[in-house]
C-alpha cells in the first residue's frame, strides 16, 4: 500500500533480496544529502490526461447490479464461525455446533479459493471425565477463535461451565483450550489447557518465532476488558484487566497487531472507544506494561493492523453508521463513513498481507437487507459496496483475505446474533490462484474462469482486473461498457479511484476513462510510485505489446521514483505481460541537476522491479570536497556496480580518492581502489615522488590480485620524446605480475608495478 514514506534508491531496491552491498551505501548516502523528499503531489487540483485525439467521457453511466456469489452451505445448525485465510487464498473456518446430551464439538473446514467444498472437514471434540454434578451438556463453547502461528493452525476454544481441574487451584469452570496442526489443517493435536478467560473479542499471535504467544481478549466480561498471553503447552491463569478505569469499560473487545505488537480496542457505555497499545516490555498478560488509552468517539470498535498500519472501524454515532479512521500512535486521524444508514449491524474488519482493507456488515434496514462488504486499498478511498447475501436474519460475521484482495466472508445466514444457524462462506475479490504457498507449503486453489467471467477485461496486451467482486455493466445504451468504483489492476499497475468516481472500460472500443481522478501506482520490490492522480481517457486502436499507454506530463503531476522526481513524462508502454516505464530522474539541486535513467516494470504477478538503474554525477560540491558517483544495476544478472572519486583541496592539485566495485547476486565480485597523493606526491628522495599508489582485487570467474604503485621524477633539461615499456603477466592466473615503464614528454618518469 501506498504510504507516503521514501527510502533511498539502496534501501528501495533491497527490500525483496539480501542488502544492497555495503561498498554502494556511500554513493547511496551522498545521493539523499539533498532537499529531504516529500509524497507525491498534484501540482494543480484537477490534472487530467487524454489519449491524443480522443477526448472521451467523464458523465457517469447507469448500471445493473452483479449476480450475488453463490455461498457455501457449511453447517445446516453451527454458530459463532471465524475464518483466516493463507497466503495461498485458502481459508480456514471455525465454528460450534451442539448435540443434546454431548460435548459442543469445534469444526474445522479448509476451503480452497474457487472450491464449492472443504477439502478437509473435522470435527474437534474434547474428551474428559466428569465428575458429580457435570456431564458432556455442560462441556459448552462459547465460540472457536483460529490464528496462524509460522506454519501452525492454532485453535483456541472457550469451555463454560464444565470442569477442568487447573495447575494452579485456579477456577475449575472457565476453561481456553488449544488444538494445534503442524500439516495445514490435515490433523490437530490436543486440546491442550492453557488458560481460563473467554475469548469472545479474538486472538492474535504475536512474539519472536522461537517463542511466540496467543493474546486472547474478553468482549462483555463483568468488571472490565480482559487480556490473557498464552503460551504453547502451558498453563496461565495470569491476565490484564485495561478496563481498569470503570467496570464498564467491558464491551466489543478488539485485538491487532501494529508493527508486531498487540493493540486493544474496547468499549464504555458513554460511547467511547478506547484503544491501548503493548509496549513490548514484559508480560503482556500484565497491565503495567500497557500504554495509556487513547480514547475515541463511538462504539461497537473493531481493529485492524498489518503492512499498511493500524485502522479502528467503530460506530461514532448512536445507531449511526460505521466508520473508519486511521491510528497512528496516541492519534486518531479522522472517521471516514463507510456503511449505509439502513440499520448496520454486526460490523466485521480484516487487513490484508498487501495492506488493503475490507469492511463489512449486515444492512437489516431498508427494502434490501443483506450482508455487505467494502474494499479499500490505502484506507483513505474506498469501493463501492458489493452484496455478498440477502436477507434480514444474517449475522455473526467475520471476514478475511489474502495480499491479492480474494477472501471469504463466513456468517450466520439465519441465527443472527447468536442462535444456531446456516453457517455459509460467500468468496469475495480474486478468484485466481496467488502463486504463494499456503500454511504448511499447502498449494492453493483458484478458480481463473470464475475471475476472467466476471472480474477482468482483456483486449490486445490490455488486462485490466477488478480486486473486489465483479465489474458492474452499463445498463440501456451503454450495456457495452463494464464499469467499477473500486481499486483495478491494469497491467500490473494499480488504479485507485477517488470516492464516488467511475471507471468506465469499453472492451470492444478499447476505451478506458475515469469520471473524476483516479491515482496511478506501481507497487513492489518494497517501492510504492504514484506516476499519475488526476482524470485519464485513453483509447488503444491496437493495444499490443510497446503501444503507449499513458504519456503523463510531469509538469501537471509530480511524480517521483523513491523520492527522486521524474523529469519530463513519463512513458508507460504495454507489455505483453503488464507495463514497461523508462524515466528520467532529477537529481537534488546540490548536484547541479545532472539525471538518471531507470526503467521499471510491472505486472500482475510481480507487480513493480526496476530492470535497470543508472545515475552519474560530477563535479558534485560535498563541502570543500568535489565529487564524482555513478552506480547501475542490471536486474537481469542482478549486477550492482559503483564507482567514486573524490577531489580534496586545493583544487587541481589536491589529493584524489577513487574506487569501484562490483557484486552480482549479493556477493562481491570485483573492487579497485586508486590513490593520488597531493602535488607532485609523495617525496621519496631528491626529485623523485610516489604519485599512486592503487590495489585491486578479482573473485569472479577467477582470482586476481591487483597492486600498483606510481614513482614520478622531474625531469631537468629538455625533454625527449620516447615511451619504453616492458610488459609481463602469470598466464596462470592468481597474482598478476608486470612492470610498466613509461617516460612522458614534459613531465615526469613514472615506474608502475601492478
Amino acid at each position: 500500500m501506498h504510504n507516503g514514506r521514501t527510502r533511498s534508491i539502496a534501501t528501495g531496491f533491497a527490500r525483496s533480496r539480501a542488502a544492497v552491498p555495503k561498498a554502494l551505501c556511500l554513493a547511496a548516502v551522498l545521493l539523499v544529502w539533498g532537499p529531504s523528499p516529500v509524497s507525491a503531489a498534484p501540482s494543480a487540483p484537477r490534472a487530467a490526461y487524454s489519449t491524443p485525439g480522443y477526448k472521451g467521457t467523464s458523465k457517469p453511466v447507469p448500471t445493473v447490479a452483479a449476480p450475488l456469489p453463490k455461498p457455501v452451505l457449511l453447517s445446516a445448525a453451527g454458530r459463532a464461525p471465524d475464518v483466516l485465510v493463507d497466503g495461498a487464498g485458502t481459508s480456514h473456518i471455525v465454528w460450534i455446533s451442539s448435540t443434546p446430551g454431548a460435548a459442543d464439538a469445534v469444526h474445522y473446514c479448509r476451503l480452497p479459493r474457487g472450491a464449492a467444498t472443504c477439502d478437509i472437514a473435522l470435527a474437534l471434540v474434547p474428551q474428559k471425565d466428569y465428575g458429580d454434578g457435570d456431564d458432556p451438556s455442560f462441556n459448552a463453547s462459547s465460540g472457536a477463535r483460529i490464528v496462524q502461528i509460522g506454519q501452525q493452525l492454532v485453535i483456541v476454544d472457550y469451555r463454560y461451565p464444565t470442569s477442568y481441574p487447573k495447575p494452579d487451584g485456579s477456577s475449575v469452570s472457565t476453561t481456553a483450550l488449544e488444538w494445534v496442526s503442524e500439516d495445514g489443517g490435515v490433523s490437530f493435536t490436543g486440546p491442550g489447557l492453557v488458560g481460563n478467560q473467554p475469548i469472545a473479542g479474538g486472538v492474535v499471535g504475536f512474539g519472536p518465532p522461537n517463542d511466540p504467544r496467543v493474546l486472547t481478549v474478553t468482549a462483555g466480561t463483568t468488571g472490565g476488558t480482559y487480556v490473557q498471553a498464552l503460551t504453547p503447552g502451558q498453563f496461565t491463569s495470569a491476565s490484564a484487566n485495561l478496563g481498569q478505569d470503570g467496570v464498564d469499560q467491558a464491551y466489543s473487545g478488539s485485538l491487532a497487531l501494529d508493527g508486531g505488537l498487540p493493540v486493544v480496542a474496547f468499549a464504555d457505555l458513554g460511547n467511547h472507544s478506547l484503544v491501548r497499545r503493548w509496549t513490548g516490555v514484559g508480560s503482556a498478560g500484565d497491565a503495567s506494561t500497557w500504554g495509556a488509552e487513547t480514547v475515541i468517539a463511538g462504539d461497537e470498535p473493531k481493529l485492524a493492523g498489518g503492512p499498511g498500519g493500524l485502522f479502528l472501524m467503530n460506530r461514532p454515532t448512536p445507531n449511526g453508521r460505521y466508520a473508519v479512521r486511521r491510528l497512528s500512535g496516541g492519534s486518531a486521524g479522522p472517521p471516514q463513513a463507510i456503511s449505509d444508514a439502513a440499520d448496520p449491524e454486526y460490523r466485521a474488519f480484516a487487513e490484508t498481507a498487501s495492506g488493503g482493507l475490507v469492511a463489512g456488515w449486515e444492512s437489516r434496514g431498508g427494502d434490501h437487507p443483506g450482508v455487505t462488504i467494502r474494499a479499500s486499498s490505502d484506507g483513505s478511498s474506498w469501493s463501492g459496496t458489493e452484496r455478498l447475501i440477502d436477507g434480514r436474519d444474517n449475522g455473526q460475521l467475520s471476514l478475511a483475505a489474502a495480499g491479492d484482495g480474494g477472501g471469504i466472508a463466513v456468517l450466520n445466514h439465519t441465527g443472527g446474533i447468536n442462535a444456531d444457524g446456516q453457517i455459509v462462506a460467500t468468496a469475495y475479490g480474486s478468484r485466481a490462484r496467488t502463486g504463494l504457498p499456503g500454511i504448511a507449503g499447502v498449494p492453493g486453489g483458484g478458480d481463473p474462469a470464475a475471475s476472467t467471467s466476471c472480474q477482468t477485461v482483456a483486449f490486445g496486451a490490455a488486462r485490466i482486473t477488478g480486486e473486489l467482486g465483479c465489474f458492474l455493466h452499463g445498463s440501456g445504451a451503454y450495456s457495452a461498457d463494464v464499469v467499477s468504483d473500486g481499486t483495478l489492476s491494469f497491467n500490473g499497475l494499480k488504479i485507485v479511484p477517488d470516492t464516488g468516481v467511475q471507471i468506465i472500460i469499453d472492451p470492444h472500443a478499447h476505451t478506458f476513462d475515469t469520471t473524476g481522478q483516479v491515482t496511478v501506482l506501481a507497487e513492489g520490490a518494497g517501492l510504492s510510485v504514484t506516476l499519475w492522480h488526476g482524470e485519464i481517457h485513453v483509447r488503444l486502436p491496437t493495444a499490443s505489446a510497446e503501444t503507449d499507454l499513458f504519456n503523463f506530463d510531469m509538469s501537471k503531476f509530480a511524480a517521483d521514483l523513491d523520492g527522486f522526481p521524474i523529469d519530463a513524462k513519463m512513458d508507460v508502454k504495454l507489455t505483453a505481460t503488464g507495463v514497461r516505464i523508462p524515466v528520467d530522474l532529477k537529481l537534488p539541486a546540490v548536484f547541479g541537476g545532472i539525471t538518471g535513467h531507470a526503467e521499471m516494470v510491472a505486472d500482475s504477478s510481480r507487480g513493480l522491479h526496476v530492470d535497470n538503474l543508472a545515475i552519474a554525477i560530477s563535479n558534485a560540491p560535498i563541502g570543500p570536497l568535489l565529487a564524482d558517483f555513478a552506480i547501475s544495476y542490471q536486474a537481469k544478472d542482478d549486477v550492482w556496480l559503483g564507482s567514486g572519486k573524490l577531489r580534496f583541496p586545493p583544487q587541481p592539485a589536491g589529493l584524489e580518492l577513487a574506487a569501484d566495485v562490483a557484486f552480482a547476486r549479493g556477493h562481491f565480485t570485483k573492487g579497485d581502489i586508486d590513490i593520488k597523493p597531493p602535488g607532485y606526491g609523495l617525496p621519496l628522495f631528491t626529485d623523485v615522488y610516489l604519485n599512486d599508489i592503487k590495489g585491486g582485487l578479482q573473485l569472479e570467474p577467477k582470482t586476481v590480485i591487483n597492486v600498483g604503485a606510481g614513482v614520478g621524477a622531474i625531469p631537468i633539461g629538455t625533454p625527449t620524446n620516447f615511451h619504453p615499456q616492458v610488459a609481463g603477466s602469470n598466464p596462470a592466473g592468481g597474482i598478476m605480475n608486470s612492470l610498466e615503464i613509461r617516460l612522458f614528454a614534459g613531465t615526469c618518469l613514472i615506474f608502475a608495478r601492478s
